[in-house]
């Protein structure tokens, strides 16, 4: 818990959570997700905030509340290379861990001006 708002285990630790193509090592500092207000993080966690986080986000893995396969490919595509997405994309989807529809339908929901993430995976998804 992060303040008073319950955050998810998101970006690169949740890359290494689902053992993500390029995520397996794990992240120095704990990457939060929080959909709400948050006071000061604890130290060696990295709060990320968003107005966008619904019920379809967050799921459990191994007992910790972590946002999904999908939402995690278009959260880390905001700090990826074009190539990068497209092999994350291309591996999740060969591996099953998502599927291209999931992918386009979170991009479309999750885009926003100045957002580059789920334009990029729209791209890697429909070249």
């Amino acid at each position: 818990m992060v303040g008073k708002t319950v955050g998810v285990i998101a970006n690169r630790s949740a890359g290494h959570l689902w053992r993500l193509p390029g995520f397996d090592t794990e992240p120095p500092q704990i990457h939060v997700l929080s959909g709400g207000p948050t006071r000061h993080p604890p130290s060696g966690v990295v709060l990320h905030t968003t107005r966008r986080l619904t019920s379809a986000d967050r799921v459990s893995k191994d007992g910790l509340l972590v946002t999904s396969v999908t939402r995690t490919i278009i959260d880390l595509a905001e700090s990826l290379s074009p190539e990068q997405v497209a092999v994350l994309v291309d591996e999740s989807v060969s591996s099953g861990l998502t599927l291209p529809s999931r992918l386009v339908s979170a991009a479309d929901r999750l885009a926003a001006r100045g957002v580059w993430g789920p334009r990029a995976v729209s791209e890697a998804v429909r070249p």
